[in-house]
């Protein structure tokens, strides 16, 4: 007989045959059964197609972990790297057609037996591409974290995309700790700072004008320092540089204020000799009269014959003197005088002399001889070397130029350090070094040029200029 589904009871035998006839009937039949009978017989694709759910799969063991279900892929008679299985899960498109929207993939990385490495995948679609979410590689249990702004970035590696419309050239920086990481391209960044700390000077650049500086603005910090106004200087305040009105430390103000302003002391023999050939010592002349001319019967002052414009003192006989003082004897040594003078001297034989500095001696009725208490350059009368002379009370420290200086030369004076160094210039260069010792400390000092003659010879000093300043 031939058996259907609703005549098969429990315990029932059936032939070959028969158990055919019954799956037929199974598989043909819309209502209550599995399948609709089209690809359900042999070793064809299983169409599972019901309302309601479609299947139903339970392990019913009573354990931890139960093993449900096995899915295999492929039968490779040469299994390769990177073969792999997947599931797809489909849905109706627009048009009415299921079509797949989700994969799920596993993939054998690495297929040897006893090494095997694996990996699952998702895919799913955007703009109707296929795009893949790729698990990273572990080699050991893991767990996925959920980065918050708690998170450090202590072993992890941080991988960047290239963007070079902004100027990322690298792609990868390993991040071990908070302050180090790999090399950052940032060659087009187009605004912004950047911190000491990443090597940067954590000024915006964009801010300086024409001019301006740049500047250490506190311990690891930069500032720019605007441009200030024309004429001014660079000077410190506060520890940082600062823009201020020319001071006396530059040459052009010191001149300036040598010549104009009432903080300075100044004396100075400038232009052309102003009477005939000579002068009488009763004359006083200069700014505010402070200049004092001196002659003898065998001493003239007159026009110079060698300097353009200049004053040309002279001896021709022994005790004799020419001079020319500046100011009163009352200049202090403390005060720390700059004198300058350019001389062209000459004689006929090396008896005269001449001395120019400060002395205590008044220089417009002194003869021949050394001076006492003196500081300044001296020629000795009767022979030998130009030298500087620090002179107290007769016990002298001296530094010689080296020669019986003749010819055209500037000699230089300067006393520092509230008279207690001088040091001695010839030409600009200073001679021998600063003289420390018997330097005088006399507060009532004259300052003058002095020829003296010393046997019947003639010596003739020739003056373009001399100042003698000091500042205070």
């Amino acid at each position: 007989m031939a058996l259907n589904s609703s005549t098969v009871s429990a315990g029932d035998l059936a032939t070959a045959q028969q158990y055919n006839d019954l799956r037929s009937d199974v598989v043909s039949t819309s209502s209550g059964h599995v399948h609709d009978g089209t690809l359900g017989i042999g070793s064809s694709k299983f169409a599972l197609l019901v309302a309601g759910v479609p299947l139903d799969l339970q392990n019913t063991t009573d354990a931890a972990s139960n093993e449900v279900m096995q899915l295999g892929g492929g039968n490779r008679g040469t299994p390769t790297d990177n073969d792999e299985a997947f599931i797809k899960f489909d849905l109706d498109d627009d048009l009415g057609a299921q079509t797949e929207f989700v994969r799920f993939t596993w993939k054998a990385l690495d297929v040897t037996n006893t090494s095997k490495d694996s990996r699952p995948e998702f895919q799913y679609y955007t703009a109707n591409t296929l795009r893949e979410l790729v698990f990273p590689a572990i080699t050991a249990d893991d767990t996925v974290a959920v980065l918050t702004l708690a998170q450090t970035l202590a072993n992890k590696t941080l991988t960047t995309p290239t963007i070079s419309a902004t100027g990322f050239a690298n792609a990868t920086h390993a991040h071990a700790a908070t302050n180090s990481g790999g090399t950052l391209n940032a060659s087009a960044i187009a605004a912004g700072t950047l911190t000491h700390e990443r090597g940067g000077l954590e000024f915006d650049a964009s801010a300086i004008t024409t001019g301006g500086l740049l500047m250490g603005d506190s311990a690891g910090a930069m500032a720019i320092l605007a441009y200030g106004s024309n004429g001014q200087v660079l000077t410190g305040t506060a520890g940082k540089p600062a823009w201020g009105a020319v001071g006396a430390s530059s040459f052009e103000a010191a001149a300036e204020k040598l010549v104009e302003d009432a903080t300075y002391t100044l004396f100075t023999m400038l232009g052309p000799f102003p009477w005939g050939t000579t002068v009488s010592d009763t004359n006083k002349l200069g700014y505010g009269q402070f200049w004092h001319m001196h002659e003898t019967s065998s001493g003239t002052i007159g026009i110079s014959t060698t300097i353009r414009g200049g004053w040309q003192l002279q001896v021709t006989a022994d005790a004799h003197a020419a001079a020319i003082s500046f100011g009163e004897a009352t200049l202090q040594v403390s005060d720390d005088w700059t004198l300058v003078a350019r001389v062209n001297y000459a004689e006929s034989a090396t008896e005269p002399g001449f001395h120019f500095g400060l002395g205590v001696q008044d220089p417009n009725t002194r003869g021949a001889g050394n001076f006492n208490n003196f500081i300044g350059f001296r020629l000795p009368g009767g022979g030998g070397n130009l030298v500087g002379v620090c002179d107290n009370a007769g016990t002298e420290s001296t530094v010689d130029e080296g020669s019986r200086k003749t010819g055209a030369y500037t000699l230089r004076i300067e006393i520092r350090s509230g008279g207690t160094s001088v040091s001695f210039y010839v030409n600009n260069t200073i001679v021998g070094s600063a003289i420390t010792t018997n330097i005088p400390s006399s507060s009532a000092m004259y300052a003058s040029l002095h020829v003296a003659g010393n046997g019947s010879n003639t010596g003739t000093l020739h003056v373009g200029d001399v100042f003698a300043w000091k500042e205070v």
